[in-house]
């Protein structure tokens, strides 16, 4: 890092070394998180979250959202603020159509809507206006679909009289499959599951005292009970399919919710093991009960000893078994949450000292561990809607300290990380409706400002460099580049960045930065943009480099970054002195991170140049939390803009460069220069340029 000394660094010394190990970057970084898009602005809880109303189709997500105008409607984002839209207004008014049941068959989006005309019907979308239309009026009054499913391509659902219902998208193709129970009630099919092309389903066809498992191929013959396995209704639950077998929990009757296994036929819907000789081991509430890794089944179960804990089962007697008593005694973990990541278990549960908090499991005993206590203490951090994203678990958690947010894991205690604190201070931002989209986390979360809203896995600053004139190659002697460096906020919220560079030398280690780290606020929708120019020093070893811009929080969280290459030819010495890397502006002046000033769209204007200099009143005044500082320059100066509060101390430092004729502004956040938030009242800032001063006061309100 360049501290201003004039280190002379050879190739291989032990100085080089110690710069390149600091700026290697850690192992596991938070994943940066934006805000979307404010749909509902100057009101709370625009994002109407509840499984399933966060859908993944293809890439793009389908949810619903509560915006004033329109009430309750479909929505769909790529993650932008501009590809953040509503669908289609559905049912006009206030109110809303209220979609629910969003389900992804073969990439057309298929959910339940109330047009205000028809009732509560099939609905289908293909993500425009035109193509989201009503699938079929049924004439029922109200179909009212449910448990929306997809089997190889074939839309399933519970509706009308509650019976079984298929759809391959078209009016004369959305038929009645089977009247399993005739009347108003009907047989009420639930827990719909795929199971290897195979649908299976809970239903009550009246002639048992309850509910039984059936299947069905689509057709009325082949719709039919599995087995009968409680002459007075054995009310199967927690239907999962683990390859072509489905488990599931119920009860014969004599020893109550147990495990069962089913392939379709009655022979083979068995009772896998009778856990609880004294009663049900399966639990009848909670989330993530059942799951499965590798082929294996792993689930919660009350043994009758050790209370409830985690078991494993590959399907028979003898291969199910308890994994690990976590809680000694009849107690029990109680483990919920049960969520595959990459061939792992992790879910929450309570060792009896830690309370409720994030453990895995490989199936061994010694495989076992809780991850991290990340609130220590009775008071437990209750890690919940564990959602696996490209091989790593989110969830949200209570830390005791930064409220209920958002948090992410690898497995490991340093991995196990606050992602960010959304709402800041002890305030929940509550992310809830955590889904997985091609790769990409999309969520529900409270900033403390603008309600419930969407936000998203991406960093909300985005790099880009531009070089000019390339290939780029540096000659023996040292030479320079130039290239073009932009920051684009694409979030839905003014975000703040750090940006600073790094360079990547021929043998792979890291050198720099040689400018930055650099504090910039960037409005939503807004960008900066500069061209600057980096020296290379002759003594700088020979060989491909990478040139790079990060932007995040200097120097561990990497946000975003870009780069390019470049060529330097044989040196002409054996060591080179780091303050020989400079950077510079476009008047060949040393860049530092103190004068770094971005060029946006409202920084330099075009307008006539003025013809004397001056400095304009702050605009809003009073302000709160930021306001704009104008002032013109006749000619081109050496420009200082500083910040004092009425006792004459320097608060801030805005601006300290030179500057082209014209209209310039600049913005204040109301922090001081170590970036804290200063206390309201009155503030004098003053500009200097050249022999030219002037002094203006502003008010800061809170």
């Amino acid at each position: 890092m360049n501290n201003g000394k004039n280190l002379w660094l050879n190739r291989g010394s032990p100085w080089l070394t110690l710069l390149l190990l600091v700026m290697i970057r850690p192992p596991m970084a938070a994943q940066p998180v934006m805000l979307v898009k404010d749909i509902n602005p100057g009101l709370p809880s625009g994002i109407v979250f509840g499984s399933p109303n966060l859908t993944d189709v293809n890439g793009t997500l389908f949810f619903v959202a509560n915006e004033q105008t329109n009430g309750r409607e479909l929505w769909k984002s790529d993650g932008t603020v501009g590809g953040t839209v509503l669908v289609k207004d559905i049912n006009p008014g206030s109110t809303g159509s209220i979609p629910l049941s969003l389900a992804n068959v073969n990439g057309t989006l298929f959910f339940s809507a109330d047009d205000g005309v028809n009732g509560r019907e099939l609905w289908k979308s293909d993500g425009t206006a035109a193509g989201t239309v009503l699938v079929k009026d049924i004439n029922l009054g109200m179909l009212n679909p449910t448990w929306l499913t997809n089997v190889n391509g074939t839309l399933f659902f519970s509706a009308g009289g509650r019976e079984l219902w298929k759809s391959d998208g078209t009016t004369a193709g959305t038929v009645l499959v089977k009247v399993i129970l005739a009347g108003l009630i009907g047989s009420g099919p639930s827990e719909l599951t795929n199971v290897n092309g195979v649908l299976f389903f809970v239903a009550d066809d009246s002639t048992t005292g309850g509910e039984e498992l059936w299947k069905s191929d689509g057709t009325a013959g082949g719709t039919q009970v599995v087995k009968i396995i409680n002459p007075s209704g054995s009310f199967p639950i927690r239907l999962t399919p683990v390859n072509s077998t489905l488990f599931f929990s119920a009860s014969d009757g004599s020893i109550g919710y147990e495990l069962w296994k089913s392939d379709g036929t009655a022979a083979g819907t068995v009772l896998v093991k009778d856990i609880n000789p004294f009663g049900g081991s399966i639990s009848l509430f909670g989330p993530g009960v059942l799951s499965s890794a590798n082929g294996i089944l792993f689930f919660a179960a009350d043994d009758g000893v050790n209370g409830e804990e985690l078991w494993q089962s590959d399907g028979t007697t003898v291969g199910t078994v308890l994994v690990k008593d976590i809680q000694s005694g009849a107690s029990g973990s109680s483990p919920r949450e049960l969520t595959n990541v990459n061939g792992t278990i992790f879910f929450q549960a309570d060792d009896g000292v830690s309370g409720l908090e994030l453990w895995q499991s490989d199936g061994t005993t010694a495989g076992t561990v809780l991850v991290k206590d990340i609130r220590p203490g009775v008071s437990a951090s209750n890690p919940s809607e564990l959602t696996s994203v490209n091989g790593t678990v989110f969830f949200h958690a209570d830390d005791g300290t930064s409220g209920r947010e958002l948090w992410q894991s690898d497995g490991t205690p340093s991995g196990t990380i606050l992602v960010e604190d959304i709402n800041p201070g002890s305030n929940d931002s509550d992310p809830r409706a955590l889904t997985d989209v091609s790769g990409t986390l999309f969520f529900a979360a409270d900033d403390g400002v603008l309600g419930k809203e969407l936000w998203v896995g991406q960093s909300p600053i985005v790099v880009t460099l531009t070089p000019i004139n390339p290939p780029i190659q540096i000659p023996p002697g040292g030479g320079q580049f130039q290239f073009t460096i932009t920051l684009n906020n694409i979030s839905g919220r003014s975000e703040q960045t750090q940006v600073w560079n790094q360079i990547i030398l021929p043998d792979g280690s890291t050198f720099g930065p040689t400018i930055g780290p650099v504090t910039l606020d960037i409005p939503s929708g807004q960008s900066r943009t500069r061209t600057l120019t980096q020296e290379i020093p002759a003594g700088a070893p020979a060989g491909q480099y990478t040139y790079m811009f990060n932007v995040g929080t200097f120097p561990d969280t990497i946000d975003d970054s870009d780069s390019f290459p470049f060529t330097k030819l044989s040196p002409t010495s054996a060591s080179w002195e780091f303050s020989t890397w400079r950077v510079l502006d476009a008047t060949n002046q040393p860049v530092t991170a103190n004068d770094w000033e971005f060029v946006t769209a409202e920084t330099v204007q075009e307008e006539p140049v003025p013809e004397e200099f001056g400095l304009e009143q702050n605009y809003p005044n009073p302000f709160n939390p930021a306001t704009t500082i104008s002032y013109q320059l006749p000619q081109a100066e050496k420009v200082s803009i500083v910040i004092y509060d009425l006792i004459g101390r320097q608060v801030r430092e805005l601006i300290n460069r030179n500057q082209e004729a014209g209209v310039h502004s600049v913005k204040w956040d109301g922090r001081d220069q170590a970036r804290q938030t200063v206390a309201a009242g009155v503030y004098i800032y003053k500009i200097t340029a050249g022999q030219f001063s002037q002094v203006r006061k502003m008010v800061l309100v809170k």
